[in-house]
């Protein structure tokens, strides 16, 4: 039996279709780490900026793909904002043996020299 040239051409279509809706969501956020104006440097660990990033809510591959930004940020000019998309998300401000980490759900102190949160609630 001959397949159907008409069902052939519908499933291309659909194949196609599922392959630009998966590739949507890697194309649809786009992430830019921009250098702030703080008055103190720090140079983090990596693991450190691990750290802040996850408690910022950022995933493993967002965290590879950008820690070096913030890292490198952190270290010359004390300030690293994310923007996705366009708008502010999320800010790491070094304050003396402290980074501060703002987002759009809350803010948080993370003690460098303690490897902890300095809110008593955040682990």
């Amino acid at each position: 039996m001959k397949p159907n040239r008409q069902k052939i051409i519908y499933s291309g279509m659909i194949v196609t279709l599922l392959l630009l809706m998966s590739l949507g969501g890697c194309l649809g956020s786009k992430i830019n780490i921009v250098p702030g104006n703080g008055a103190e440097v720090m140079t983090l660990r990596p693991d450190e900026v691990v750290t802040i990033m996850k408690r910022a809510g950022y995933s493993d591959n967002q965290i590879y793909d950008h820690g070096f930004e913030v890292h490198e940020a952190l270290a010359r000019v004390g300030e690293a904002i994310i923007e996705v998309n366009g708008k502010k998300e999320t800010r790491f401000l070094i304050q003396g043996d402290q980074v501060y980490v703002q987002t759009l759900k809350g803010w948080y102190l993370y003690n460098v020299n303690t490897s902890s949160w300095v809110n008593p609630t955040i682990r």
